[in-house]
């Protein structure tokens, strides 16, 4: 049987010893190969994409088949959060509110930039 060309219809017929002994027979050709590539006797890169592809399928077709377990704490009730009061937070100005009064917003921020630029050059 190609190893790399097993259908998923197939593998779901398997039983628990017969899927764990494909998995092994998989993993030691992925492994053979793979040192073949390395030490350049042959190219199968097509193959050994193939065979993780397959991998991935049985090990999912694995997972599948084995019936499903809750944490402890997954089918604990969840306790509800206690209401807690939010504080009121103030509306910040918008700039068009401060640049109609004849004050610019960033201003500030542009005079402590420059003083950092000018203490930043008399250091030098």
């Amino acid at each position: 049987m190609e190893l790399h060309k097993v259908p998923v219809a197939e593998m779901r017929g398997f039983d628990k010893g017969r899927l764990k002994e494909l998995r092994h027979e998989i993993q030691r050709e992925l492994v053979k190969l793979r040192m073949d590539v390395y030490s350049a006797r042959a190219q199968h890169s097509a193959r050994v994409r193939g065979l993780r592809k397959t991998l991935a399928r049985l090990l999912t077709v694995t997972r599948l088949n084995r019936p499903a377990v809750t944490p402890k704490a997954a089918t604990a009730p969840v306790p509800a959060k206690p209401a807690t009061p939010k504080a009121k937070t103030t509306a910040a100005k918008s700039p068009a509110a401060s640049k109609a009064k004849g004050k610019d917003a960033s201003a500030p921020a542009k005079a402590k930039a420059s003083e950092s630029a000018s203490k930043a050059k008399s250091k030098r």
